[in-house]
């Protein structure tokens, strides 16, 4: 239902934001764009779902034009649990971000979540080739 909002808001207010819902572990198909960069990502509470994250964000990241920007939401929980399989607290989201071509992230917003922890949102930019 999310995905459907945000392609309704895209067509009225943003019609260069590409709203998709597809498996992200895998290779991303844009309709129309081919092998297009783009000018940023949005990963919302999706990275912790992944064990192998690095692999993924450095595919995810390949489809980003150099100084585009990653924005991640996640949490900054610590141990793993079954709603969060693969925590990607601060620390580990900048030793991520330094494997896959991207700039240290800055945290710009915290809240406490509904369910526990801490939300955080980060944004990073892929470096220059």
């Amino acid at each position: 239902r999310v995905v459907e909002v945000l392609r309704r808001w895209a067509r009225k207010d943003a019609p260069n934001v590409i709203a998709l819902a597809a498996d992200f572990t895998q290779p991303l198909d844009l309709p129309g764009l081919g092998a297009a960069q783009l000018d940023g990502m949005l990963l919302a509470n999706a990275l912790h779902f992944v064990p192998e994250g690095e692999a993924v964000l450095r595919r995810l990241v390949e489809r980003v034009r150099p100084g585009g920007r990653l924005v991640v939401v996640e949490y900054d929980q610590r141990t793993a649990s079954r709603w969060v399989p693969a925590p990607i607290p601060p620390a580990r989201l900048a030793q991520l971000a330094a494997a896959v071509h991207l700039s240290a992230p800055t945290i710009t917003r915290t809240r406490p979540s509904a369910f526990g922890g801490t939300l955080y949102v980060a944004v990073t930019e892929r470096l220059p080739d």
